[in-house]
């Protein structure tokens, strides 16, 4: 039988090394895992990071006091991202 996945200190690693400036398709490389891998974990942690701040965005916008939102990553900076070259 195959493997059920890798564990979470390894993803975490992964996606440090990505957003320490390193290219995806660079480590994906090194690590002999796919690009389309690391780019999945990195949409399922933004997912985790959106689901998290959504009460406090709820707050805000029926607050609408302040006038700049919080800043967060945006489906822009994830599709650059994630892009492979």
């Amino acid at each position: 039988m195959g493997r059920r996945g890798y564990p979470s200190e390894f993803r975490r690693k992964v996606l440090d090394l990505a957003e320490a400036g390193r290219k995806v398709t660079d480590v994906a490389h090194d690590l002999d895992i796919s690009s389309q891998t690391i780019c999945s974990w990195r949409r399922q942690e933004q997912i985790v990071w959106l689901l998290r701040c959504a009460p406090i965005e709820t707050e805000l916008i029926t607050n609408a006091r302040r006038s700049t939102p919080p800043q967060r990553p945006g489906p822009t900076w994830m599709k650059n991202w994630c892009q492979v070259a």
